[in-house]
C-alpha cells in the first residue's frame, strides 16, 4: 500500500504508486491512521504499469503488478531499510539492494491456495473470500501447471501450499487453518 497524508492523518491506500495524484475513499479510520481505496487515478504515476494479471486488484496473491520493475525494486530497498531502522532504533551503516530476479515474473517457487469444487483460488485481498484464479504469472512453471490444471481429489475448502522442491517436482502440503 502506498502513502499519504491528509491534514494530520496518515493515509494507506492499496495499489497507489509514488507520484500519483488520486481520490480516494477512506475504508477504514483509527486515531491517527486510515486505509483508503482509489476511486479514480487523476494523474498516473510514471512508474505505474499495466498489470498482466486480470485478477490483479481482487486477489491477495501480490501487491506489486502495477509498478514497474525498477520501482518495486526501491520500494521493497525501502521497506527493508525502513524496517531495520524501526528494529534497530538506528541508521545501519550499509543495507545492500534487494538483488533482482533475473526474470520479472514466474520467479515465486511457493504459494498458497485454497481448493474448491475441483479449482485452485486465492484468497481476496484482506479477506477470506476465494477468488477462481485459472493461471498466476508469478509461481515458476511447474507450479503454474499444477494451478492450470488441479490434480483429482483435492479436498474442498482446504488450503494448500504449492512448493517447488530443487528436484524440480511439486510438493503440495494441506495446511491447518487457524482457528479464533
Amino acid at each position: 500500500a502506498g502513502l499519504g497524508r491528509c491534514n494530520s492523518l496518515v493515509v494507506f491506500v492499496d495499489y497507489s504508486a509514488h507520484g500519483d495524484s488520486l481520490l480516494v475513499e477512506i475504508t477504514e479510520q483509527r486515531k491517527n491512521l486510515a486505509f483508503a481505496k482509489i476511486v479514480e487515478i487523476l494523474e498516473p504515476s510514471p512508474f505505474r504499469v499495466k498489470p498482466p494479471c486480470r485478477h490483479f486488484i481482487v486477489c491477495g496473491g501480490c501487491s506489486w503488478q502495477h509498478l514497474s520493475q525498477a520501482s518495486q525494486l526501491e520500494q521493497k530497498n525501502s521497506l527493508i531499510q525502513d524496517s531495520l531502522i524501526e528494529v534497530f532504533k538506528t541508521h545501519p551503516a550499509e543495507i545492500l539492494p534487494v538483488i533482482p530476479s533475473p526474470k520479472s515474473y514466474n520467479y515465486r517457487n511457493r504459494i498458497q491456495m485454497t481448493a474448491d469444487l475441483g479449482k485452485w483460488h486465492f484468497r481476496k485481498k484482506h479477506s477470506a473470500d476465494l477468488v477462481s484464479v485459472k493461471t498466476c504469472f508469478l509461481v515458476e512453471e511447474p507450479v503454474l501447471a499444477l494451478v492450470e490444471n488441479p490434480p483429482p481429489k483435492l479436498l474442498d475448502k482446504t488450503r494448500y501450499d504449492l512448493r517447488l522442491q530443487q528436484d524440480g517436482k511439486v510438493l503440495i502440503t494441506p495446511l491447518q487453518e487457524e482457528t479464533e
